[in-house]
C-alpha cells in the first residue's frame, strides 16, 4: 500500500532489516498497550495508547523510538495478524489496527522493510 494512501502507517522508515540471501529468519514482536486499561498513568494523558515494536536478525534488533510508540486515539477497536509470509515489493506487511476517538478512526499499518543496506544505529 503507498504511504499516501494509507494514514497512521508505520513507514518503512520505522522497522527496517537488512534481509540478504542466506541470512538467518528474523522475528517480529508487536505490542499494543491500552494504559488507562491497566491502571497507568501516561506522560501524555490525552494519549493513553501505545505500540511496542522490535525486529530481531541474526542478533541485531530494531525498535520503534519512544517518540514513535505514543498513538493517537482513545482505544484499539480491532487488529489483523497477517498470516502470510510473502514479501511483496521489499515489504513484509506484519499486521494492521485501528484506533478510534473523537469521531476518528485511523489505520495503522506494521511492516518491516528488505534492504540491501545495514540499519543506521
Amino acid at each position: 500500500m503507498p504511504e499516501e494512501e494509507s494514514e497512521g502507517s508505520f513507514a518503512t522508515a520505522m522497522i527496517g532489516c537488512s534481509r540478504l540471501p542466506g541470512e538467518p529468519a528474523g522475528v517480529a514482536t508487536i505490542q499494543l498497550l491500552d494504559l488507562s486499561e491497566i491502571g497507568a498513568v501516561s506522560s501524555a494523558p490525552e494519549k493513553p495508547l501505545r505500540v511496542l515494536a522490535r525486529l530481531s536478525v541474526g542478533g541485531n534488533e530494531v525498535k520503534l523510538s519512544s517518540g514513535l510508540t505514543i498513538l493517537s486515539g482513545k482505544g484499539f477497536v480491532g487488529s489483523s495478524i497477517r498470516s502470510e509470509e510473502t514479501w511483496a515489493n521489499g515489504e513484509l506487511y506484519l499486521m494492521s489496527f485501528w484506533t478510534a476517538g473523537d469521531g476518528t478512526l485511523t489505520q495503522y499499518d506494521v511492516l518491516a522493510e528488505q534492504s540491501a543496506d545495514p540499519p543506521a544505529h
